[in-house]
């Protein structure tokens, strides 16, 4: 019962899903998963975060599409860094097509935490990749503000690819799902991208064209 704990000092004791037993069992399935699933082993993350080194988070932004977690695994096998991928975490809870109830909800409830477990990582001097998209100015701002306060480095990349390509990537993936896609459909996908904020020049995040991958 940890994990519940843990979701309820989030919410100031009140748990989001402590007054639903099937969203609970779920939740704590995925939890289990996130645990035995961690490339170097929840033993071997123990002993290296007792390291003083200086980490570096590297976070990865970008549009549906994009090849995010394609980029984030190979960086992953390069750096030695744990990844953090919340839509991952989201399908092994809720499934490729989840409801749209509360679906908003509970994606920021993950995506916060699993930012909070990398950071923590980080704090501790282990390298982290953060492969949540992060499509609005002020999440990034405040994401450096965070890893800059305790004291690690930043390194963002931005996978850039056409709107037309991103599309037609997106839609194609709904009717193949795999473990880190969902269903998204024309309209779905029109009215995320409306909302997306491409990062500018001056936030310095490495430019990652991705449109012939």
């Amino acid at each position: 019962m940890v994990e519940r704990t843990a979701l309820e000092k989030r919410h100031g004791g009140n748990s989001i899903v402590g007054s639903n037993p099937t969203l609970s069992a779920r939740l704590r399935r995925g939890f289990v998963w996130l645990i035995v699933s961690c490339p170097k082993g929840p033993l071997r993350i123990s002993s290296t975060i007792m390291k003083n080194n200086k980490a570096t988070v590297y976070l990865i932004a970008g549009f549906i599409g994009s090849g995010k977690t394609t980029f984030s695994k190979k960086l992953e096998s390069e750096t030695g860094a744990l990844r953090f991928t919340k839509d991952e975490w989201m399908i092994k809870v809720f499934g490729n097509n989840p409801k749209a109830d509360n679906f908003a909800k509970f994606d920021d409830l993950l995506a916060n935490l699993a930012t909070e477990i990398a950071l923590k990582c980080a704090a501790r001097g282990v390298d982290v990749i953060i492969d949540d998209g992060f499509w609005f100015k002020k999440q990034r701002e405040d994401i450096i503000k965070r890893i800059n306060s305790i004291g690690a480095n930043v390194k963002g990349y931005y996978l850039r690819c056409p709107k037309n390509i991103l599309e037609q990537r997106t839609l194609e993936r709904s009717k193949l799902l795999s473990d880190n896609s969902f269903k998204i459909d024309k309209e779905m996908f029109a009215k995320y991208y409306s909302s997306f904020q491409e990062p500018s020049p001056d936030e310095k995040f490495i430019i990652i064209d991705t449109y012939q991958v």
